[in-house]
């Protein structure tokens, strides 16, 4: 028994490490998407009975016979997903189009072709095409002349919850030998935000968060925008909009002898790096950066460093926090010193 595991386990790694050595990136064509589509196909491919249910999931049909392939190439293009479903015991065929999309729009013209593709197959029982994406809409309208083809809309939330109601359903010995790659599947899956996974945790978190907690985070920002102080400057109109990200941020008004430099300071809720994990500490990272148009010269501030290549190229250098030193369990204090000391530094850099 134990040999019949071990050759069955290393034939599933291989049906899907295997997708994914075949998949590249292609040009015009989103690498997430085409990577995401090989492996879910090759999760799929690792259990007959997933499949099934898979199947059962999209169609509501009894099959126990399917077959899953991907990058499907027809006349007008390829289907992302191709499957190809049989019920043994009366003999029905059924067809599944799947186009799979995690961050492009969904392309109509791109769905009346495979829609075309699937009216060209009449031998089969059902044909269904299907548009897979985190929660857009389609606008996609069945052509009235093909009505033996079905259209249905899925979003990814759905797929997860699947998996996950599919995971619950098996034994914790000797189950699906699938089940470790459905569950490095789901994590993938929540790590691109294509799952949902919110608890009454997450809620109550977020209900503190917005009654309490951003109140006293720009009350630390007010405070340093206090100290800032810019003597003729074009405006004195600050403005609260920082990067379009997950940061809350002030950005000053423009100063210098140009009226071009701008300072922005606030807190970055998704920083992930070798000095700060927002995940893994559960504490917003704070940075104080300044950006121009021009270049600015400011080699030697030491600590600062060239901001993240998406920032875009006006921002000339930022400061972030990598340490926080806690004595009890006041913060506010310490994200001040930090604001605080980088101000400092770079007034004296810019002669402020």
């Amino acid at each position: 028994m134990q040999h019949y595991c071990s050759n069955l386990q290393k034939r599933v790694v291989s049906s899907i490490f295997g997708r994914l050595f075949k998949y590249r990136p292609r040009d015009n064509r989103d690498p997430k998407e085409d990577f995401f589509t090989e492996a879910l196909a090759g999760v799929l491919q690792a259990s007959p009975e997933l499949r099934s249910a898979f199947v059962y999931r999209l169609i509501e049909q009894e099959v126990d016979h399917v077959f899953v392939r991907t990058q499907e190439t027809t006349p007008d293009g390829r289907i992302d997903i191709w499957i190809d479903a049989r019920n043994r015991r009366n003999g029905a065929r059924h067809l599944v189009a799947m186009e799979n999309k995690i961050g492009a729009d969904v392309n109509r013209y791109q769905l009346r072709r495979y829609e075309a593709h699937l009216r060209s197959e009449r031998d089969a029982d059902s044909r269904t095409l299907i548009s897979a994406t985190r929660h857009e809409r389609s606008r996609f309208l069945r052509c009235l002349d093909t009505p033996n083809v079905l259209f249905e809309e899925v979003h990814w939330f759905r797929v997860a919850d699947f998996l996950r109601d599919w995971l619950s359903k098996q034994p914790n010995e000797g189950g699906d030998p699938s089940v470790p790659f459905v569950c490095e599947l789901l994590l993938l899956m929540e790590e691109w935000s294509m799952a949902m996974t919110l608890k009454v945790d997450d809620l109550a978190a977020a209900t503190s968060y917005h009654r309490s907690v951003h109140a006293q985070l720009v009350q630390v920002l007010e405070e340093i925008k206090a100290d800032c102080g810019f003597p003729g400057t074009a405006d004195n109109k600050w403005s609260s909009s920082g990067k379009p990200s997950l940061y809350l941020a002030f950005t000053s008004p423009r100063f210098g002898k140009h009226q071009t430099i701008r300072v922005e300071f606030g807190f970055d809720f998704e920083r992930d790096d070798a000095g700060w994990s927002v995940a893994q500490l559960g504490l917003p990272s704070a940075y104080f950066t300044v950006y121009c148009p021009q270049p600015l010269e400011l080699e030697h501030l030491q600590g600062w460093q060239l901001p993240p290549e998406d920032w875009g190229t006006e921002y000339r250098r930022v400061k972030h926090l990598n340490v926080l030193e806690v004595k009890g369990d006041s913060l506010h204090m310490k994200y001040i010193e930090f604001f605080q000391v980088a101000r400092g530094e770079l007034w004296g850099a810019l002669g402020i």
